[in-house]
């Protein structure tokens, strides 16, 4: 099955950067994907509960991130930023960690609510859980509105 990616909603590397103490400058939201780790389903999430796992990808010097407890202090800024605005109460199972190759980009593993999952990715991609397999003229290979191409088949190994 080809995976089609979605266009990012306008606005939306604003609408979730996030300053993080001691950065130069805000960290943007580049991108929300499931993980490549499934494990991180299996592990993570609660089936009871209907949750799923995403890992959402921030653009930015990740210098001060990985030193001491930056990469926990970076998963809260993140569950704050959730809540405030979107209303979503994440967790944060794992550490942030490294994400790019070719870009500085950071990862932060998010568990929620399948409906919170679904509101989210609606905010933050036109067409979202739309599937478009029916359609014979739709394009096949569209890459998020970034300029990289992050994640599988990215040339970088997992990121």
């Amino acid at each position: 099955a080809e995976m089609q990616y979605g266009l990012r909603a306008v606005g939306a590397e604003d609408t979730c950067s996030v300053l993080y103490p001691g950065a130069a400058e805000p960290f943007q939201y580049w991108d929300m994907r499931l993980p490549e780790n499934a494990l991180y389903q299996e592990e993570f999430c609660n089936n009871n509960q209907q949750e799923v796992c995403f890992e959402l990808f921030f653009f930015g010097d990740c210098k001060e991130i990985f030193s001491g407890e930056g990469a926990t202090k970076f998963n809260a800024v993140i569950t704050q930023m959730l809540e405030t605005k979107f209303g979503i109460k994440a967790r944060t199972p794992v550490a942030t960690r490294e994400a790019g190759c070719m870009y500085p980009l950071v990862a932060v593993a998010i568990v929620m609510t399948e409906t919170e999952g679904m509101e989210l990715g609606n905010s933050l991609f036109d067409e979202f859980g739309v599937s478009h397999q029916d359609s014979a003229d739709a394009p096949r290979s569209e890459v998020g509105a970034g300029p990289a191409k992050v994640g599988a088949g990215g040339g970088c190994g997992q990121q």
